[in-house]
């Protein structure tokens, strides 16, 4: 017979820390594979926290990490997670209620991004950089929402050459750099 539990959810996902902190990771280094989650990431801590995370939703969920992924297949955290965030870099979003949520949720969100898309100069400044306008457009809203102050630099024009990899290749979207002062 086949195991169906490693599909179950909690009917109603708390919306903890953890949670909003794997939302914002997702949304820096994640995509959708058939019914499961992958977060690109050769960050041990990070590969240990999406774990532990995965553990807290249905311990009877299988975690693999090769080719540098963390992946674990739940239909029902697939489909809660295709129904707030769009896949696809140039299309990320924030979910709404992170936007609408208390501080501690929107600054566990902001951490799990800056653990994937940020840098954390020297001298203390948070970079975040995204591809995505509505991403962009929504960061503006929750860094505004918690009182803090940044500035906005297009990086990267579309159509540049870039070489990614040892490869040259054509830059197919603008990329944004946020820093937060």
């Amino acid at each position: 017979p086949h195991n169906t539990r490693q599909n179950d959810i909690p009917e109603k996902l708390k919306i903890s820390v953890e949670l909003c902190q794997f939302l914002g990771l997702f949304v820096a280094e994640g995509s959708y594979c058939t019914n499961g989650i992958r977060i690109s990431t050769k960050d041990e801590s990070v590969v240990e926290f999406v774990k532990n995370f995965v553990k807290m939703l249905n311990p009877n969920i299988t975690v693999s990490y090769r080719d540098n992924s963390v992946c674990f297949v739940n239909k029902g955290f697939y489909e809660f997670m295709r129904d707030i965030i769009n896949s696809g870099a140039e299309n990320k979003n924030i979910p709404e209620f992170i936007l609408k949520g208390d501080k501690t949720i929107k600054l566990a969100f902001l951490g799990g991004l800056i653990s994937g898309d940020g840098y954390v100069s020297k001298d203390g400044r948070v970079q975040i950089y995204t591809t995505s306008k509505q991403l962009l457009g929504h960061l503006l809203i929750l860094l505004s929402s918690l009182g803090m102050l940044y500035t906005i630099s297009k990086i990267q024009k579309r159509g540049e050459m870039v070489t990614i990899n040892g490869n040259r290749t054509t830059r197919n979207h603008d990329c944004y750099v946020i820093e937060v002062a």
